[in-house]
C-alpha cells in the first residue's frame, strides 16, 4: 500500500515524483546504488534483501524516466498459476529503468510486460514519467485505465482506482479502501494550496505529512500492530539540466534521514 504522484511546476519547469512505501511487517531494505541497466544507469531501490535480485520499490534513470507503483485494491482477485505476483509487478519496474529512454517506451514496455505476464491479484497502479509528462496506469488482467498528467499541476494515486471506480470494493466493508481515500484527498489538499506552483520542499513536506494525524489514516502511516505504517520513501526532482534523487529507507520520512543521489 502506497501513496505515489508526480507534481509539475511550469515557472521553474520542474517535475517532482515522490512515492511512500507503506507495509504491515519490517522489512530491512539495502542502501541503494546507482547501477548500469541494459541501455541506462538507474538508480536500484532494491525491493529485496540480496540486491543482485530483480525488483526495485521505484526509481529513476539517466534518462529522466521513473517509475513508482502503489497496489491495486479491486473487488476481484485474480490468484492461480495462471497469474503473475507482485514481485514480477517489481521487476518489471526494473525493466522500465533499465531500457526505456522516455515516458513513451516507459508506457509501451509496462503495458507489454503485464499483459504477457498477466499480473494478478487485486490489480496494481502504476505511474510512469519524465521530463515531458507522466502517465496513471490503472490495471487488472486485460482492463487498463490511463490518465495523462499533461497540463495539470498533480496527478496522484494512493491505493484505488480513480477511473475504473465501479472495481472499487464497498468503503464501509474495505478498510483498506477508507484509507486509501483520506490520503488521496489529503494530497490533493495539501497540493491545492500551491497548484501550480509546487517546489521540491512541499513534495518534502507532503511525504512527512499527518493530516488525520501519527496513525495510518495519514500519508506518512504511523499504525499500530497489525496496521500500516510507512517504511521507506522515495522523491526524484527532473529538471532540464538535472535529476536528482532523494531516498529514506527503513523509517518513517518524518524521522528519517534521506540520501541524496544525482544523476
Amino acid at each position: 500500500m502506497c501513496t505515489i504522484g508526480a507534481v509539475a511546476n511550469p515557472t521553474n519547469n520542474s517535475r517532482v515524483f515522490f512515492k511512500n512505501v507503506d507495509q504491515t511487517y519490517r522489512t530491512v531494505y539495502q542502501k541503494p546504488f546507482i547501477t548500469q541497466g541494459l541501455k541506462y544507469k538507474y538508480l536500484k531501490i532494491a525491493s529485496n534483501a540480496d540486491t543482485s535480485k530483480q525488483g526495485v520499490l521505484a526509481g529513476v534513470n539517466e534518462a529522466g524516466v521513473v517509475v513508482l507503483g502503489a497496489d491495486g485494491n479491486a473487488q476481484p482477485n485474480y490468484v492461480g498459476g495462471n497469474y503473475g505476483s507482485l514481485n514480477e509487478s517489481l521487476v518489471v519496474y526494473e525493466k522500465v529503468l533499465s531500457e526505456c529512454g522516455n515516458i513513451r517506451e516507459a508506457l509501451d514496455l509496462a503495458i507489454h510486460e503485464y499483459q504477457n505476464r498477466q499480473m494478478g491479484g487485486n490489480g496494481d497502479i502504476v505511474i510512469v514519467g519524465d521530463r515531458t509528462d507522466a502517465v496513471a496506469l490503472e490495471y487488472l488482467p486485460n482492463r487498463w485505465g490511463l490518465e495523462f498528467q499533461s497540463d495539470k499541476p498533480y496527478l496522484i494515486r494512493s491505493n484505488f482506482f480513480v477511473l475504473m471506480d465501479r472495481l472499487r470494493p464497498p468503503h464501509e466493508e474495505n478498510t483498506l479502501h477508507t484509507s486509501s481515500a483520506i490520503r488521496y484527498a489529503d494530497a490533493l489538499k495539501h497540493l491545492s494550496v500551491k497548484g501550480r506552483n509546487n517546489e521540491l520542499s512541499d513534495v518534502f513536506d507532503l511525504v512527512k505529512s499527518h493530516y488525520q494525524g501519527k496513525n495510518a489514516m495519514s500519508i506518512c502511516r504511523h499504525g499500530g500492530d497489525g496496521e500500516y505504517f510507512t517504511h521507506a520513501s522515495f522523491v526524484t526532482e527532473l529538471r532540464d539540466d538535472s535529476i536528482k534523487a532523494y531516498v529514506m529507507l527503513n523509517g518513517h520520512p518524518c524521522e528519517g534521514q534521506f540520501q541524496a543521489f544525482q544523476f
